[in-house]
């Protein structure tokens, strides 16, 4: 069974008591960031809502109780998802006009479309609690409690800067130049200041660098927990990438970082498919090649997002395996494969090769969203190891967790 970092997700909650005696009201208490923070028990809740915020869109299951008010109310994994595939041949999804992805597939998006701004919300969404936790993680902050307490809880704030840093790894990636805010803005009514790619990557640069030396190493990784290897392996990837954000050639760093990653004790899978199936927190880890999942678990951690919209999505009510040959109940036929990506590969001998090809053209003439029309993708399911269904009713998601880096 997976180990859950999501034990509590702690939100500030009014409790407030009617009565029709105006003379004889309850008093309103208000929970607040002072008195949660005032008990060093509460920092793994709230540091558990910083990770939550990447697969779940509200306090509520599938999304109920929203946290922001947005276009679709999608969380941000299924956001980031459609912004980085539904305009490239990866992605050819059926419904274009019903799920408003019509702009992102034809590549006429603009910042009114609602997925794109639907992602940029969740970015600064996720930054803002990071920004709060790191706010009230401060060395004077937890100066009261005991040294174990406090030594735990810098563990944690290393963390929070590593999501943060993701989120606006994100950002900077989709939009370029961003807002900046960090936990000093706090409070203030100052809009936050514009600043470059090249500001953004010198700031996500030290602190990956800085932050990554407070987290957990491969022999002392918890599940659900990001562990150094994956501030160095976003490092890696910035730096792989950093003429796009017009800071230069930084290849040397990348192969350093890549190289740390691989010292760290990851091993690749030998069955591909294991990597994608509702078993894969059995990949975590030294020894493993998943570094940092983000945890999806249909008890704790529903999502119409994340791997359930990526396992459902890829089922067709009409055409190819039917929803229990991937563990689900439901099939949404929301897309498939356009026919450059299987032509890629050696169809026959390449276990990564995982299409759905009977009754279906190879190539699409008629439209992407002809359903007949390109391969199904068979690659994320919700069965275990042993081929049994782990979770999902009409109701409930997935328990297969989407391995950030690996």
């Amino acid at each position: 069974m997976k180990r859950l970092i999501y034990i509590l997700l702690i939100t500030v909650v009014t409790v407030a008591v009617s009565c029709t005696d105006e003379l004889n009201q309850f008093p309103n208490i208000e929970e607040t960031a002072q008195s949660v923070y005032s008990n060093p028990d509460n920092y793994a809740s709230a540091l558990a809502k910083c990770y939550a915020s990447y697969v779940t869109a509200g306090q509520g299951k599938g999304g109920a109780d929203e946290d922001l008010s947005s276009n679709n109310g999608y969380d941000y994994m299924r956001c980031y998802f459609n912004v980085q595939e539904a305009g490239t041949d990866e992605l050819a999804s059926t419904w274009i006009e019903g799920d408003n992805i019509g702009n992102l597939s034809f590549l006429t998006w603009d910042d009114q479309d609602p997925w794109v701004a639907d992602m940029y919300y969740r970015c600064y969404y996720s930054i803002s609690l990071c920004n709060e936790f790191l706010k009230n993680s401060t060395d004077e902050a937890i100066s009261g409690f005991t040294s174990e307490q406090q030594a735990e809880i810098m563990g944690y704030r290393a963390e929070a800067r590593f999501l943060r840093a993701l989120s606006y790894f994100h950002a900077m990636d989709l939009f370029h130049n961003i807002p900046f805010a960090d936990e000093s803005n706090i409070g203030s009514s100052a809009l936050p200041e514009r600043k470059t790619a090249d500001e953004i990557f010198s700031f996500l640069e030290t602190e990956l660098i800085e932050c990554s030396d407070d987290m957990l190493d491969a022999d002392n990784a918890i599940y659900g927990r990001a562990p150094r290897a994956a501030a160095w392996m976003l490092l890696a990837r910035m730096y792989l990438n950093a003429p796009t954000y017009n800071a230069g050639e930084h290849y040397a760093e990348s192969m350093t970082y890549t190289r740390k990653v691989m010292d760290e004790g990851y091993a690749l899978e030998s069955d591909y498919a294991k990597l994608f199936n509702a078993d894969n927190h059995k990949r975590v880890g030294k020894g493993n090649e998943i570094i940092f999942p983000l945890v999806v678990d249909s008890r704790y951690v529903m999502s119409w997002g994340a791997t359930t919209y990526l396992i459902c999505g890829q089922v067709d009510t009409d055409y190819g395996p039917s929803a229990s040959n991937f563990g689900v109940s439901d099939a949404w036929s929301m897309f498939r494969i356009r026919g450059e990506v299987p032509a890629l590969f050696d169809m026959e001998n390449d276990d990564r090769a995982m299409f759905y090809t009977d009754g279906q053209s190879q190539y699409m003439n008629s439209g992407i969203d002809a359903r007949n029309e390109g391969y199904f993708v068979t690659k994320w399911s919700n069965l275990t190891d042993d081929g049994t269904t782990a979770s999902n009713t009409s109701s409930d998601g997935v328990d297969t967790d989407f391995p950030m880096f690996r």
